[in-house]
C-alpha cells in the first residue's frame, strides 16, 4: 500500500510540472518547426510527418498519431543540430535515424544524450537545417514506404546500396510554427 501511495505521487507531480510555468517558460524564445513531406506523389506531398508508436512517417491525421514539432539545439558536429521535440517535458525527446543497413529509421529517441558514444545505429546530431529543408550530414536522400497498416513510413538511404526500388523518394521540409 506504501509504494501505490508513493507512485500515486510520483505521477500527480509529474503531472504537475509538466503543467508548471517552469516547463512552459524553457519554450519561450525557442523556434518550433512542423515538418511536412515534399514530393514523392499526390497521396504524400504537404503531408505532415507524425509518430506512430516511436516511428516517424505519414499516418494520417486526428489525435491518433502526434504531429512531429521540434526544435533545434547546437550539436557538437559542426554545421548540425540535434533537433528535440516539442512540446518540452520532463524527459528529453529527440529525432534520429536508426539502423545500419541502407536503410534508416527515422524515429523518436528518448534521453538521446544517454546514448553511448559508441552507438553507430542511432544517429541523433547530425541534422542539417537549411533552405527549408531536413538533411542528415551522411550521405543519401529521404525515401517513404508504403506501410502495411496505411501510410508511409519514413526513412533515410543511404544511397550506395544496391537494392529493389519498392520506396519513393521525398524532401523533408520544415515550417515554423507557434509554440
Amino acid at each position: 500500500m506504501k509504494w501505490t501511495n508513493t507512485i500515486l505521487s510520483l505521477a500527480f507531480m509529474a503531472k504537475a510540472i509538466m503543467a508548471s510555468p517552469f516547463v512552459h517558460n524553457r519554450a519561450n524564445g525557442i523556434d518550433v518547426y512542423k515538418l511536412t513531406v515534399s514530393g514523392g506523389n499526390r497521396e504524400l506531398d504537404g503531408q505532415v510527418l507524425r509518430m506512430k508508436a516511436s516511428k516517424i512517417g505519414v499516418y494520417g491525421s486526428g489525435d491518433k498519431y502526434m504531429t512531429v514539432k521540434v526544435y533545434p539545439a547546437s550539436s557538437e558536429k559542426p554545421g548540425c543540430n540535434t533537433l528535440h521535440t516539442y512540446p518540452i517535458g520532463i524527459v528529453d525527446h529527440a529525432i534520429a535515424v536508426n539502423g545500419t543497413g541502407a536503410f534508416r529509421d527515422f524515429i523518436d529517441v528518448v534521453q538521446p544524450a544517454g546514448l553511448s558514444a559508441s552507438n553507430t545505429m542511432t544517429n541523433w546530431n547530425s541534422f542539417q537545417m537549411s533552405e527549408n529543408r531536413l538533411k542528415v550530414d551522411m550521405g543519401g536522400k529521404w525515401v517513404a514506404f508504403p506501410d502495411p497498416d496505411q501510410g508511409w513510413n519514413v526513412k533515410w538511404f543511404d544511397g550506395k546500396s544496391m537494392v529493389a526500388q519498392d520506396y519513393i523518394p521525398i524532401t523533408i521540409k520544415y515550417t515554423k510554427v507557434d509554440n
